[in-house]
């Protein structure tokens, strides 16, 4: 009798203790909810910073509380956003955003607008870049140390959830009508979630040592050149970071890739899984339409996903290598400044300076050359490769391999505009002037001359 009445006492202690605790927690996402939606969905910027405090406290009573993680989740990224850190570097989303120069104002409630105001302009209203902004070293220490622990805090609020949660919130709260939340709008949540996470860690992978002080100056005052600005004067801009760091780097970031795509496709199965009416649902699809695109969109991603996992190009159009992208078996990562053309100095891509082959790092094994990139994009200039410039243009639309007077022909109704050349075309048929050695020497236009020079060398006169 006695065992059985001190195992009771210890089952009503027990009891009471999670009853203890389940209370408190409801008390505190109760509290959390009041402050985040007070006056009718119009908070002020202190309540949502308060909802934060009352989200965490409930979380930490009860670390499996999903409406408590949910919302946990959401305020944590608002409240860096709102509160300044220690004063030691750059520790908050706030800190980032008054380095760069927007600065928080006087607006307390969201209907008065946002809480901060953009960078202040020049008078002839460019950017006014501010002493405070940071440098390369200060940027990437806070998005892989305080910004990558924020994401990574956020998405593991949101593993605790599962199909069960269904969070209403009311007419009260959001000012208009009630909305509810399920599991897929926070699998929608948690896609953009790992989609930062995945561009932070490539962004972490690569030299970004600029001053950029000094390029917003010059930007400002409109003489910026990217050759001689950037890719001259500062020669390991955009290459890859010591290899430790670009192999996790790339590595983690290529795995919350992965886990945004599998979030996504798991949002859509849900979502297209629900029988109720969707109206009044955060995310739904407004028509088949979207649905498609949404599909669609999911299609590829898979495709993504499965050429990671066999370590094979994409099939996309453009088929795609994103092996060579953040690397793997028997591929090298992408080094951005390796792959880069030369600029002239107004900022335009000199043609044929694309490093290779194969060009882009063999990104799109489509592109291995100059003149690949030249063809795909239809450009008018010269071909890269010289042998292609031969006269070599009939008959029309079938070129034969073959020079004599129909390419002359053909090349004349194209002076005349009586046909439209290709850009193929132009590549083979722009063969004047010719320069001192008797070699074409094109000028990017098709006229009177190139038919001249292609009739004789047809007739044997010259040859190149």
């Amino acid at each position: 009798m006695k065992k059985k009445t001190y195992k009771f006492a210890m089952f009503a202690c027990c009891a009471m203790f999670l009853l203890f605790l389940t209370t408190n927690t409801n008390a505190d996402v109760a509290q959390g909810r009041a402050f985040l939606f007070n006056n009718n969905g119009n908070p002020s910027y202190s309540d949502i910073i308060s909802a934060n405090n009352e989200f965490k406290g409930a979380v930490s009573a009860n670390p499996t509380d999903q409406e408590a993680n949910l919302f946990y989740s959401v305020t944590r990224l608002l409240a860096s956003a709102l509160e300044s850190g220690s004063g030691s570097g750059l520790e908050t989303l706030r800190d980032l955003f008054e380095a760069i120069g927007i600065t928080r104002n006087t607006n307390t409630r969201i209907s008065e607008g946002l809480p901060f105001d953009p960078p202040s302009k020049t008078p002839e209203g460019n950017y006014n870049i501010p002493e405070t902004i940071p440098g390369d070293e200060e940027l990437q220490a806070f998005l892989a140390g305080p910004f990558a622990d924020l994401l990574d805090a956020t998405i593991a609020n949101l593993s605790v959830i599962d199909n069960s949660i269904h969070i209403t919130l009311t007419s009260p709260e959001t000012g208009f009508e009630a909305v509810e939340i399920d599991f897929g709008d926070v699998l929608i949540y948690k896609t953009s979630l790992y989609a930062i996470k995945s561009i932070v860690l490539v962004l972490n992978a690569y030299n970004l040592n600029v001053d950029i002080y000094e390029l917003v100056n010059k930007m400002n005052d409109g003489y910026l050149q990217i050759q001689r600005d950037l890719l001259d004067k500062y020669q390991d801009l955009l290459k890859l970071r010591p290899s430790g760091t670009v192999a996790a780097a790339l590595a983690d970031s290529r795995e919350a890739l992965l886990s945004c795509i599998e979030a996504y496709g798991n949002s859509l199965d849900y979502i297209k899984k629900e029988s109720d009416a969707q109206g009044d649902d955060l995310f739904y699809f407004d028509s088949a339409e979207d649905e498609a695109d949404a599909e669609a969109l999911l299609t590829e991603l898979t495709e993504l996903k499965d050429s990671f996992n066999e370590n094979r190009v994409a099939d996309l159009d453009p088929s795609t290598d994103f092996n060579c992208i953040f690397g793997n078996t028997g591929k090298d990562p992408l080094d951005i400044r390796e792959v880069l053309p030369e600029f002239d100095q107004y900022n335009e891509i000199v043609m044929c300076t694309f490093p290779g082959p194969p060009v882009l790092n063999g990104i799109f094994p489509s592109f291995q050359t100059n003149d690949d990139i030249r063809k795909e994009l239809d450009l008018d200039n010269p071909p890269c490769n010289k042998a292609d410039i031969d006269g070599d243009v009939a008959p029309f639309g079938n070129r034969d391999g073959i020079v004599n007077v129909g390419d002359a022909l053909v090349t004349l109704r194209f002076a005349l505009s009586l046909e439209n050349p290709t850009a193929e075309d132009i590549a083979h048929g722009d063969v004047a002037p010719l320069d001192a050695s008797g070699q074409p020497n094109p000028d990017g236009v098709i006229n009177v001359g190139d038919a001249l020079v292609i009739l004789r060398k047809a007739l044997g006169i010259i040859s190149f």
